[in-house]
């Protein structure tokens, strides 16, 4: 027989901090070994940007973004997605606008080709 003792414990964690634990056990023979360290960082997934903007710049679209909250941990890539003609499918340019270039996350934009975009898998029209 063995019998289970828990208690409530509430922590009010702090953004940006690392947070150590260890657990042990005990029975009626007394206590056990600690488990091994485990350690919580208090980050979580970035926002979405609140803006995004497009410009025309020569033959080609500017898609460009505001900088969101980053959730306590530096943002190190983005996924820019353009939706179709259709308005059902989203679609990754990853030649022109890979959100994993430093240039790209660091500076905030991407240029597309008008060409690029009336292509598939966007099939966009003009105007």
């Amino acid at each position: 027989m063995f019998s289970l003792e828990l208690s409530t414990v509430v922590l009010f964690l702090l953004p940006d901090t690392n947070y150590k634990f260890r657990v042990r056990a005990k029975n009626i023979h007394g206590w056990g070994v600690w488990s091994p360290e485990a350690t919580l960082f208090t980050s979580d997934v970035p926002l979405g940007p609140a803006t995004i903007s497009m410009t025309t710049v020569h033959m080609s679209i500017k898609i460009s973004w505001a900088k969101p909250f980053e959730n306590y941990n530096a943002i190190d890539k983005y996924r820019i997605y353009i939706r179709d003609t259709t308005g059902t499918e989203w679609n990754l340019d990853e030649v022109n606008c890979n959100g994993a270039v430093p240039m790209i996350v660091t500076e905030r934009y991407c240029v597309i080709p008008m060409n690029t975009l009336r292509a598939a898998p966007h099939n966009l029209v003009l105007d």
